[in-house]
């Protein structure tokens, strides 16, 4: 113990980090980045979705009304489902206005099927927004790079991502294998012309 505090065991650090490195808000614009190769719509996502959400986020759990970063209690879910499904909207069709690319407004969709799903799910269970994403970015990056190289990275990656969120008790097996299923057929609708 140090300063009054337990001391967190190297497997629990080691699953912090990679539950920080997986998150949605860090994941978002890094594939966007990667798979639009321009700043300027990489800038326009993490602008209309990310520091929204990051802000309400902040602002939320700094209030007591969200237990903490990651929204970890089900009953929470549906506060951060209601103001993230209006930011990918309106970043959508934002998006369709300015001119983006049909790629693009396919992801764009994708992401707000995903995130539908999500909601929807909610009811019955809190299914992982963490693996959906990393779900989503390693089917993207599978397909933008379909080397063998970084395939096993990825696929290892959203692995650490899955034991991540097992071992931080954030979510079930269960919830993490449906965001696994969901962030691939996102993915797949997304690249898929």
């Amino acid at each position: 113990m140090e300063d009054g505090r337990p001391r967190l065991s190297s497997t629990i650090a080691l699953a912090r980090v990679l539950s920080i490195a997986g998150h949605p808000f860090l994941l978002i614009p890094v594939l966007v980045a990667v798979a639009s190769r321009n700043w300027k719509w990489t800038a326009f996502v993490a602008a209309g979705t990310v520091l929204p959400l990051l802000v309400i986020t902040i602002r939320n759990v700094r209030r007591g009304v969200w237990s903490d970063h990651d929204v970890s209690h089900r009953r929470e879910r549906g506060g951060l489902y209601r103001v993230a499904l209006p930011c990918v909207a309106v970043t959508t069709v934002v998006g369709y206005f300015l001119g983006a690319g049909p790629g693009f407004m396919r992801g764009l969709l994708a992401a707000l099927g995903m995130l539908t799903l999500g909601a929807i799910g909610n009811r019955f269970l809190k299914i992982s927004l963490h693996t959906m994403t990393a779900a989503y970015f390693a089917v993207v990056i599978g397909k933008l790079y379909p080397y063998p190289a970084s395939t096993l990275a990825v696929v290892a990656f959203v692995a650490a991502i899955c034991w991540s969120r097992r071992k931080l008790e954030r979510h079930t097996w269960a919830e993490i294998a449906v965001g696994l299923v969901i962030g691939t057929a996102a993915a797949v609708f997304a690249i898929s012309g």
